[in-house]
């Protein structure tokens, strides 16, 4: 039961609130049952979850690693909740940029699916927009093109998971420069999300982000302050006040704030954006850096 509140929270963006409950419900499962139980395997999977989503790469890491080394003594290494985990695991790595990794384990995770599942199971999509995120994260942008497509051929139009490849297609059409057809994706994939999860959920803040960036790119300042005054204000209910993941919206929405009364309010955004940075990653990360000089070319003339 403690699990199932968990999973209800983190479904809803609650990161916080669930982290305890399912921490709670790991000791109860590994005190109650045999080592290599599905549900410890479960368990595992569910906090390392959390933990990606609260910020905490390294430690989701270690949680899915144990998980997959539980589920594949239980399962054995042939199995669909295998490839699960290794899916779930490859997701991190890409956050680390350790594409290769994360490539082959997607590839390995698509495999399983494909020898068990039916063919156009939303797990294999899901797996297929996953290898796209990779091969876009490694530059490769017409490979991750064509995992985005051969996903939303597969996914049924009102399927859950289907906005998230809409997206991904939209990042690919930014990165291309075709501004209109990538506004059009993020649209369409905010839309789907404020319907599935609800007006303040991390996962709308992602979408408002990015369409507020596409905005800025087709010169329309206006519209792009308004997503991502939304974005930050959603981002704000979920990370803690030195997250690293709100220095980007708040540089972004600082960009969209031109006249001369909202020149403070941008500069105080751009100096929140590189204290968060310079915490996070120091005065000489290329992100601290790019802070730093965007703070000080918007500083008034002494």
């Amino acid at each position: 039961s403690l699990g199932r509140v968990a999973m209800s929270l983190r479904a809803r963006g609650d990161y916080r609130a669930a982290e305890p409950l399912q921490r709670e419900a790991l000791a109860l499962h590994r005190e109650l049952l045999p080592d290599g139980h599905p549900h410890i395997a479960t368990d595992l999977s569910e906090l390392a979850a959390l933990q990606r989503a609260l910020g905490h790469p390294v430690e989701a890491e270690a949680l899915y690693r144990e998980a997959l080394a539980s589920m594949t003594r239980t399962r054995g290494e042939d199995h669909p909740y295998v490839a699960t985990i290794m899916n779930n695991l490859a997701r991190v790595l890409k956050v680390q940029k350790r594409h290769g990794e994360a490539e082959k384990l997607l590839l390995d995770a698509l495999a399983i699916r494909r020898r068990h599942l039916p063919a156009t199971h939303p797990s294999i999509a899901m797996n297929l927009s996953d290898l796209g995120w990779v091969a876009e994260g490694a530059g490769n942008i017409d490979r991750a093109e064509q995992y985005y497509r051969d996903a939303l051929t597969l996914y049924a139009p009102d399927h859950p998971w289907r906005a998230a490849a809409v997206f991904n297609l939209g990042s690919v059409l930014e990165a291309r420069g075709d501004f209109p057809a990538a506004e059009r994706q993020y649209r369409e994939a905010l839309a789907a999300q404020r319907t599935q999860y609800g007006a303040t959920h991390e996962r709308v803040g992602v979408d408002l982000r990015q369409l507020g960036s596409v905005l800025i790119r087709q010169h329309r300042a206006s519209d792009a302050e308004h997503a991502l005054r939304e974005a930050l204000q959603i981002f704000q209910l979920h990370y803690d006040a030195a997250d690293p993941r709100l220095a980007d919206t708040q540089l972004a929405l600082a960009d969209t704030l031109r006249g001369a009364a909202q020149a403070p309010e941008a500069q105080d955004l751009r100096r929140r954006a590189h204290a968060i940075r310079l915490a996070a990653f120091g005065a000489d990360d290329a992100r601290t850096q790019d802070a730093a000089r965007r703070l000080g070319a918007s500083s008034p003339a002494q």
